[in-house]
């Protein structure tokens, strides 16, 4: 906020030194503006209506001009308050003044009227008078729902790497560690150390057997008692009959 105060009492400053080179009525770029708009009124045909109604040919379209309610159908002076060529081709015919037809802004009384107010120095902000009123506070922090906006803002001078650098907010660093061997530094995919042994936590663990481990013991027909009277040969039956009690 300190600098747009300063900004706005440096252009304050600059704008009345700056009147004492203005002469006559209007500001000179706005007296450039008409003399050139006065160059551009030849050909045109103007076809007087009324004493302050005209028609204006220009080319193939024609336009109303009314100097009393100061407005021409090409839409120029209405926009901008400075009279158009159409229009500057009436005036030129009834022999009229074109400052009179120029909006008062644009008049140097009115632009010093606007740049008079004069603005004062400020001490620093130690030199402030204290108050005993509460300080002010941040609006409360609300959540906006949605997805968060991930473009961040552009930050102040005094922030980040061009001001303070005790306001820049560093992530914490978090040194990666291995599951393979357990050191830190490095991961998996690049380890080069044997892995590493289980811990006691690791192996009180229970939980399913893993597929082919050899706590599983897979049931063959040879290992299946069969009660047949031959004991050197199984019969097929006695096989469907084995398979049908485990089931």
């Amino acid at each position: 906020m300190e600098w747009i105060r300063r900004y706005v009492t440096q252009r304050s400053a600059a704008k009345r030194e700056g009147l004492s080179n203005f002469e006559g009525v209007l500001m000179p770029s706005v007296r450039k503006l008409i003399e050139k708009n006065a160059r551009d009124i030849y050909g045109l045909r103007v076809i007087p209506v009324d004493v302050f109604e005209f028609e204006v040919d220009d080319g193939e379209e024609s336009y109303v001009v009314n100097l009393t309610n100061k407005t021409c159908h090409c839409g120029s002076w209405t926009l901008i308050g400075i009279p158009c060529k159409h229009a500057m081709a009436c005036i030129v015919l009834r022999k009229l003044d074109a400052n009179e037809f120029v909006h008062e802004a644009y008049h140097i009384e009115r632009y010093a009227k606007t740049y008079g107010p004069k603005f004062h120095g400020m001490p620093g902000h130690k030199m402030w008078p204290t108050t005993t009123f509460a300080k002010p506070l941040p609006p409360p922090f609300r959540k906006m729902p949605g997805r968060p906006d991930k473009r961040k803002r552009k930050k102040e001078a005094d922030e980040g790497k061009g001001g303070n650098k005790a306001a820049t907010v560093v992530r914490e660093y978090k040194p990666r560690k291995c599951s393979n061997c357990g050191d830190l530094g490095h991961y998996k995919k690049k380890c080069k150390n044997p892995p590493k042994p289980p811990t006691t936590k690791e192996k009180s663990k229970g939980g399913r057997p893993k597929k082919g481990s050899s706590s599983t013991q897979q049931l063959t027909t040879n290992d299946m008692p069969c009660t047949s009277s031959q004991p050197q040969t199984q019969s097929a039956s006695c096989v469907i009959d084995q398979i049908s009690q485990i089931k």
